[in-house]
């Protein structure tokens, strides 16, 4: 049986898995700090991998003869390369951060890697999804499609990229706290204050103090637990 405390009311009869603690307000102060630093700069570098990536797509669907294809799209894999190349380095520097937050490091960061691969692969394959029905759409015609093409990266840059930057940089800091925490060490699931959590984000902090590594009501051991989510898991 786990050694784990229960949690229990406080005095004025509030679940501390809902309460703010000086210590997790020390911890989303150093998110703040952390997202501050490395925001701007991510942002700068992937709409400029933005570019590049909408300069190669409309380069190669000039280039050909006849009706365009799908096949002359850069590969899956070329295209989340390029944009892993712009949040690698910030989402270690981030993750280093909410790791040091609560005095440990991450040690082995395959968890990080996979998990900012699994963000950048979900945006390309819908970027791709788009370019390929636009390219199905207008029966290959190589004048009639460059115009969607385009559009769809201005939208890209005015939505999505923004929204992968900051998910990147909120998972990063997560799994940075999650890693440095001791395994078996008592976690809470606890929201950003002013945050409108989603309901699972809610059921986990119901919980209250869990073994880490023992998972929360949703399965998560960690955040996210829905997609935007500013929630992290403390030390109790």
């Amino acid at each position: 049986p786990s050694d784990v405390p229960a949690a229990s009311p406080d005095e004025d009869g509030a679940s501390p898995s809902m309460a703010v603690s000086a210590e997790a307000a020390a911890l989303f102060e150093a998110r703040e700090v952390a997202l501050t630093r490395q925001g701007a700069g991510v942002r700068r570098s992937l709409k400029r991998v933005l570019a590049d990536d909408q300069s190669d797509v409309l380069d190669q669907l000039r280039r050909g003869k006849g009706p365009a294809s799908a096949d002359e799209l850069p590969t899956e894999a070329e295209q989340v390369e390029i944009y892993l190349e712009a949040l690698a380095g910030p989402a270690r520097a981030v993750a280093d951060a909410g790791a040091a937050s609560v005095g440990g490091s991450i040690g082995d960061a395959g968890e990080l890697d996979d998990a900012v691969t699994d963000a950048v692969s979900t945006m390309v394959q819908r970027l791709r999804a788009h370019l390929e029905s636009t390219i199905d759409r207008t029966g290959g015609d190589r004048d009639e499609l460059l115009e969607p093409v385009r559009a769809h990266y201005r939208e890209l840059k005015s939505g999505d990229l923004g929204r992968l930057a900051d998910d990147v940089m909120l998972l990063a800091f997560a799994i940075g706290v999650h890693l440095g925490t001791p395994d078996r060490a008592p976690v809470r699931w606890v929201t950003t204050p002013g945050d409108d959590a989603g309901p699972d984000c809610h059921d986990n902090t119901l919980a209250g103090v869990v073994e880490k590594g023992s998972g929360f009501p949703t399965g998560h051991l960690r955040p996210p637990g829905m997609p935007g989510c500013r929630c992290l898991v403390i030390p109790a």
